[in-house]
C-alpha cells in the first residue's frame, strides 16, 4: 500500500529572468577598466552585487587585484581550495582574516570557482539535512511521512525536493509494513462537518450583534478561532457544509467597510456628535478614502440612528 505524502506548502519556482539592459556592456567595460569594479559600477550606475551576479552569469573574470599583506600566495591558494569543501563565507573569513568583499571577489578572479563553491555548499546542506532525518528516523522507526514533516519540516521539505529518491529509500527502510497497521477513521467526519457549519452561523451572528468595533468576517478568522485551519486546508472535500456556510456568511471588502462605517455612524449618533468625515474616520479607524467612498451610506445610517427612540 502506497503512503501518500503530506501536503507541503507550495514554493514558487524560480524562473529565469532576462538579463538586464546593461548586461551587453559589461564585457566592453571590463576590457576598458579591468578589475576596477567601482569604475564599472559608476559607468553602469549599478551596485557591486548586481555587477557580480551578471559577471558570474556570463562567466566573466578579471585579473586578480593586490592581496592583503597578511594573505600570502600560499594562504590564498589554500583559501581557494577550501571553497571547494562548501564552507561558508563567515567561517572562511574568520579563519583567513579576510573581508566578505574579498570572498565575493574570489568568484570573479578564479574561473568557475563560484559555481563549484555553490554546488559544494549545496551538497553540504543536503548532507546536513540527510543526517538530521537519519537520526530522527533511527530513533522513531515506523513514523509516517506526515508526522515526520510535522517534526522536521525544514529537512523534510528540502530533501523531498533535492533528493526524493534518498528520502523514499530511507522511509521504506525505517517504516513498518502498512498491512500490519490497517487504517481506520477515529472521527465521524460528517458529524464534524455539521458541527463546524452550525458554528459558522453562530459565530457570524455573534459578530454581527456585537457592540464592539466590527472585524471582518473571514474564513481564516473562523477557522483559526475554532482550531480548524489545518484540518480544513488539508482536505476541504471533508467539509462541504462548512465551506458552504463560510461562503454565505463571510464578507467581502466592500460589505465589511459599509458595516464598519454604519457602526461608526451609529456610535456618533449615540454620543450626540455631529457627523463629519473626520469624526467618522476617527471613530471607525479607517482610511479617509474609504470614509469618502462610503459617506452617503454612513450619513443615511446616522439619520436613521437619530430617529430611533433611545432606550
Amino acid at each position: 500500500m502506497s503512503v501518500s505524502r503530506p501536503p507541503i506548502p507550495s514554493i514558487p519556482v524560480a524562473t529565469e529572468t532576462p538579463p538586464p539592459r546593461w548586461a551587453a556592456q559589461v564585457p566592453r567595460l571590463i576590457g576598458e577598466f579591468g578589475g576596477h569594479f567601482y569604475s564599472i559600477q559608476e559607468a553602469l550606475n549599478i551596485s557591486f552585487h548586481e555587477l557580480r551576479a551578471e559577471m558570474i552569469r556570463q562567466g566573466l573574470t578579471v585579473p586578480r587585484s593586490k592581496l592583503p599583506r597578511h594573505l600570502s600566495e600560499q594562504r590564498y591558494q589554500e583559501l581557494v581550495a577550501r571553497t571547494f569543501t562548501g564552507e561558508g563565507k563567515k567561517e572562511l573569513g574568520e579563519e583567513f582574516e579576510v573581508s566578505q568583499f574579498l570572498l565575493d571577489k574570489l568568484g570573479l578572479w578564479e574561473p568557475g570557482l563560484q559555481h563549484r563553491w555553490d554546488e559544494a555548499r549545496r551538497q553540504r546542506t543536503i548532507q546536513r539535512n540527510r543526517d538530521a532525518l537519519e537520526v530522527y528516523l533511527s530513533a522513531n522507526p515506523g513514523i509516517s511521512r506526515y508526522l515526520l514533516f510535522q517534526e522536521l519540516p525544514g529537512p523534510y521539505e528540502f530533501i523531498s525536493r533535492s533528493d526524493p529518491e534518498w528520502l523514499d529509500a530511507r522511509l521504506a527502510r525505517f517504516s513498518k509494513s502498512a498491512e500490519t497497521r490497517p487504517r481506520r477513521s477515529y472521527v465521524d467526519r460528517a458529524q464534524a462537518d455539521r458541527i463546524a457549519a452550525s458554528a459558522v452561523a453562530a459565530w457570524a451572528a455573534a459578530e454581527l450583534s456585537s457592540a464592539q468595533r466590527p472585524r471582518r468576517l473571514t474564513a481564516s478568522r473562523f477557522l483559526v478561532n475554532h482550531r480548524l485551519l489545518a484540518r480544513y486546508h488539508y482536505d476541504r472535500t471533508r467539509f462541504p457544509l462548512t465551506a458552504e456556510a463560510l461562503a454565505s456568511h463571510c464578507e467581502d471588502g466592500i460589505s465589511y467597510r459599509k458595516r464598519r462605517l454604519s457602526w461608526a455612524a451609529r456610535a456618533c449618533a449615540k454620543e450626540g456628535v455631529p457627523l463629519s468625515k473626520e469624526h467618522l474616520r476617527l471613530t471607525s479607524k479607517m482610511e479617509l478614502r474609504y470614509v469618502i467612498e462610503g459617506w452617503a451610506h454612513a450619513a443615511a445610517e446616522y439619520e436613521r440612528a437619530l430617529k430611533r427612540p433611545s432606550r
